[in-house]
């Protein structure tokens, strides 16, 4: 190899660091552009606050409330509804299976005398 060719070689390696050292700068800098714009944690916080306070002065956010309420408590209320008629018939099938048992063994004054003692307790 030539002394120029290795002059040629050494200055092409030496472009390409300041190339390198150009770019990790502008990177850098452009790092610390980007740092410096993140929002604190107090910025965060009075953004959240201001943000709150104007869901809570706005009418759909009460209205879009009162309907999520309202459907919840009708979800809740048919839960208890049919829970209630499912305890009831559960309890008029046991009466009806006892009757029926009672009328099978003694006829029909054996299951009037159940009754008749049933609602004197």
């Amino acid at each position: 190899m030539s002394a120029a060719a290795d002059d040629v070689r050494a200055f092409r390696a030496a472009d390409e660091q300041d190339h390198f050292r150009a770019h990790v700068i502008d990177q850098l800098g452009e790092l610390r552009e980007a740092v410096s714009l993140t929002p604190t944690a107090e910025q965060i916080g009075q953004a959240v606050a201001q943000h709150m306070r104007s869901m809570l002065r706005d009418p759909d956010t009460w209205a879009d409330a009162s309907e999520g309420m309202s459907e919840a408590a009708q979800r809740q209320a048919g839960r208890w509804l049919w829970g209630g008629i499912r305890k009831g018939f559960s309890k008029a099938s046991w009466v009806f299976v006892i009757a029926f048992v009672v009328y099978q063994l003694g006829g029909w004054t054996a299951l009037v005398a159940f009754f008749k003692g049933s609602a004197g307790q």
